[in-house]
């Protein structure tokens, strides 16, 4: 089904559903100890599924079969990317307020709402541009979407806290993300009148 690649396909997956179960799994814990340990076995699974789904894309055959190639490829790995990178990112976020004082969460909530925010983001435009994948980009708008209104629905004092800037910086990956997809339909539209 994916060439010599088949036997590690599971992989990707297997993460993908782990960190399905630990989403679930996390709200009947409450001691510090066990949610710091649930956090951190999510990022485990966040890169892990991450690194080995990049190198089955680039290494996956589904040449022979246009629908396998659009389906699996196109469509079920490049939402698992977006998915991958969006977890690391909200993992490396919970770590960090499990090591920061209680009197710097705030200034720890303002720096990585930025700053993950906009690595995730153009690591996903990155990765959508370089392989040419509009899933990529598509996946990236919705989760942005969910940002941006997680953001704006936050209490006036969260958002004075924060400055206006992580919602703005929300909205422009959306926009990058949807030129991005422009820029690729229109690489492809171009290739194909070649």
């Amino acid at each position: 089904m994916l060439g010599d690649i088949s036997k590690f396909h599971f992989i990707p997956l297997a993460c993908a559903s782990a960190l399905f179960l630990i989403g679930i799994t996390m709200k009947h814990y409450d001691d510090e100890k066990s949610v710091k340990g649930i956090i951190i076995t999510a990022l485990i699974f966040s890169l892990l599924g991450l690194f080995s789904l990049i190198f089955i894309f680039f290494k996956a055959d589904l040449s022979s079969s246009i629908y396998g190639n659009w389906l699996i490829k196109k469509t079920t790995f490049g939402s698992l990317i977006a998915i991958f990178t969006y977890s690391f990112g909200y993992t490396v976020t919970q770590i960090g307020l499990f090591n920061t004082e209680l009197s710097e969460i705030k200034s720890f909530k303002k720096g990585a709402g930025i700053g993950l925010s906009i690595a995730m983001g153009l690591f996903n435009l990155i990765i959508a541009f370089v392989l040419k994948e509009v899933m990529i980009s598509f996946i990236n708008i919705l989760i942005y979407i969910g940002m941006t209104i997680y953001y704006f629905s936050l209490s006036a004092q969260w958002r004075k806290v924060n400055g206006q800037i992580e919602g703005i910086f929300d909205i422009i990956i959306i926009v990058l993300s949807a030129l991005v997809i422009a820029l690729i339909a229109i690489k492809y539209k171009s290739a194909a009148f070649k």
